[in-house]
């Protein structure tokens, strides 16, 4: 169970900021902010296909990774988004309860995903998204299909 300072949030939501990027192919570039900290939630925004990706994010407190969680919902909410993801450090349950909590899931795990330079090292991943309904039952496409049957025969001769 996670342990959330709301007070401590009513005073992050005062000094919330959003900025958006809009290009000249359509993408909307979205870049949350809190005043006075270095944290910031940032995404890619693909009006035509109806989704949220490149999701990167830095906080210092759960509370402020709160405050983002709120307002990426509130994107989500007000452009019928259809799908959405964000990569969430293995090595921070908390954040990703958080994301739970939001009504994220978890649908993947990606090894070495990010290097930190600090220590020379790479970082494991959780892929969360949000979608609203059931995940369709994906197919492949034929020539997606003919790749991974040609790797199998690779592999098992």
């Amino acid at each position: 169970d996670l342990s959330l300072n709301y007070e401590k949030i009513a005073l992050i939501q005062k000094r919330f900021r959003k900025d958006l990027i809009k290009d000249k192919y359509g993408y909307q570039f979205f870049q949350f902010f809190i005043s006075g900290t270095k944290s910031y939630f940032s995404f890619l925004h693909t009006p035509c296909i109806q989704n949220l990706e490149k999701t990167k994010y830095h906080v210092d407190t759960l509370e402020e990774l709160y405050v983002y969680l709120e307002e990426f919902l509130k994107v989500i909410k007000e452009n019928s988004i259809r799908y959405s993801e964000a990569f969430v450090s293995a090595l921070n349950p908390e954040h990703q309860q958080l994301f739970y909590e939001f009504g994220f899931r978890a649908r993947g795990y990606v090894p070495c995903w990010n290097f930190k330079k600090d220590d020379n090292s790479f970082e494991d991943y959780v892929v969360f998204n949000y979608f609203e309904g059931q995940v369709p039952h994906a197919e492949l496409l034929p020539i997606g299909q003919e790749l991974v049957d040609l790797l199998s025969v690779q592999i098992n001769q």
